[in-house]
C-alpha cells in the first residue's frame, strides 16, 4: 500500500493506545521476539532500523484499515511512531533481563547447582540497553522525517551548548556550536537541481556526526540535533515550511520565543 490513503474515511478516531486490540498484541509480542534474538547477536543494528521501520508502517496500514485515520494526519502519524518505540523501549529492557537470566542460569549450571537460590548480574547489559535504547530513539526520529512530521520542539538542549547557522552565498552555508566551551564548525554545501528541491533540506545530527566522538555522551545532544533541520532560503519559499509547527507544550513556549 502507498503512503497516500485518501480513499479512506474516517470512521472512528484513533484509540487512545494502539496496543490494546489482537492486532497490537501481537505485534508487542513479536517485537519481543525480535529484540531476544538481538541481544542473542541474530540481528544487526540495520536489520532491527528495518524491522523497527516496518512495525511503524504495518501499524499505520493497520489503522487506515479500520477508518481511524487518513494516514497523512502528523498527528496520527507521530502517535504510532512514538507509542512503537515505546513498546520496543519495553521490550528492550525485558530482553536485557532475560540475556542477564540465560547467561547466569548457564554459570549455574555448569556448577551443577539446582536452577534456583542463585543471582547473577552482568553491567555490560544495562550499558547495552542503555545504548539500544538510544538507537531506538535514533530510529523514531529517522521514521519522523521520513514520513514528513514536524519536529518536536519541546526536546530539551543540552546544558552548555549554543549554536549558530547562516545562509551564506553560492548555495554554502555555515553550522557552528559551542558545547561545553568547544567549537565545531563546519560549511554546508547545499545544492539546488532545476527539477527538484533534493539537496535543500538536511538535518543538523547528519551534518554534525562526523564531530559525536569528539563531543561523547553529552546528555542531550543527540535528541535535540535530531529535531534540527537546515533549509536554504528557496527551499522555505517553495515548501512553505516555515510556516509548520513543532507540538510545543504550553510550559515551554518561552524556551522558544
Amino acid at each position: 500500500m502507498c503512503d497516500c490513503y485518501t480513499n479512506y474515511q474516517i470512521t472512528t478516531p484513533m484509540p487512545d493506545y494502539l496496543f490494546g486490540d489482537s492486532f497490537g498484541y501481537d505485534m508487542q509480542k513479536d517485537i519481543g521476539n525480535h529484540m531476544s534474538d538481538y541481544y542473542a547477536g541474530m540481528m544487526s543494528n540495520d536489520e532491527l532500523d528495518q524491522y523497527f521501520s516496518a512495525c511503524c508502517t504495518e501499524m499505520r496500514k493497520y489503522q487506515v484499515q479500520c477508518h481511524r485515520s487518513s494516514g497523512n494526519v502528523d498527528e496520527d502519524n507521530r502517535k504510532i511512531i512514538s507509542q512503537v518505540y515505546e513498546i520496543f523501549a519495553k521490550e528492550n529492557a525485558r530482553a536485557a533481563r532475560r540475556a542477564n537470566y540465560d547467561e547466569g542460569a548457564k554459570i549455574n549450571e555448569s556448577y551443577g547447582y539446582r536452577n534456583y537460590d542463585w543471582v547473577f548480574y552482568n553491567a555490560d547489559y544495562y550499558y547495552q540497553r542503555a545504548d539500544v535504547k538510544e538507537l531506538l530513539g535514533n530510529m523514531a526520529n529517522k521514521m519522523a522525517r521520513k514520513w514528513g512530521i514536524v519536529a518536536d520542539e519541546a526536546v530539551e538542549p543540552s546544558s552548555n551548548f549554543k549554536l549558530f547557522y547562516k545562509e551564506d552565498v553560492d548555495n554554502v552555508s555555515k553550522i557552528e556550536m559551542w558545547i561545553n566551551g568547544c567549537r565545531y564548525g563546519k560549511d554546508i554545501p547545499f545544492y539546488i537541481t532545476p527539477d527538484s528541491l533534493k539537496g535543500q533540506l538536511l538535518q543538523a545530527d547528519d551534518i554534525t556526526k562526523e564531530y559525536e566522538e569528539k563531543i561523547g555522551n553529552v546528555k542531550g545532544y543527540s535528541d535535540f540535533m535530531n529535531q534540527i533541520s537546515l533549509f536554504t532560503g528557496w527551499y522555505a519559499w517553495s515548501t512553505g515550511i516555515n510556516n509548520r509547527f513543532g507540538n510545543i507544550p504550553e510550559d515551554t513556549h518561552w524556551k522558544y520565543g
